[in-house]
């Protein structure tokens, strides 16, 4: 399996325990804590799928989506969120969903992860 996982959150710790897991099942990851970032990445690497955190400082996931599909419309994108202060996390999930082609509600296991990747990179 060569697949290549773009990991996109500002939560540093859980980006990185993500990226942890993922390489165990043997995808590469790269990882990038911001939209910006995210898009340096996406512009030099060739990514198969790219995992979005929905809320984040400075360009949000869904803001992110609309410039990736800019850049490179078939990239896959999976966005993911745990809610937050201003929206539910199912109005996050509505409001996202013409954004991305999967989307996860943090916390999920592994085999949540796993098998929605499987289902947009195969």
């Amino acid at each position: 399996m060569n697949t290549t996982i773009l990991v996109v959150d500002d939560d540093d710790d859980f980006r990185e325990s993500v990226k942890m897991l993922l390489e165990e099942d043997g995808y590469i990851v790269l990882e990038a804590s911001n939209g910006n970032e995210a898009i340096r990445v996406i512009q030099t690497v060739n990514i198969d799928l790219m995992l979005t955190d929905v809320l984040m400082p400075e360009m949000d996931g869904i803001e992110l989506s609309k410039k990736i599909n800019e850049i490179q419309p078939l990239l896959k994108v999976m966005g993911m969120s745990g809610g937050g202060m201003r929206e539910t996390a199912s109005e996050i999930k509505t409001k996202a969903a013409s954004y991305f082609q999967a989307f996860l509600h943090k916390p999920f296991t592994l085999e949540e992860l796993v098998g929605s990747i499987e289902e947009l990179v195969v």
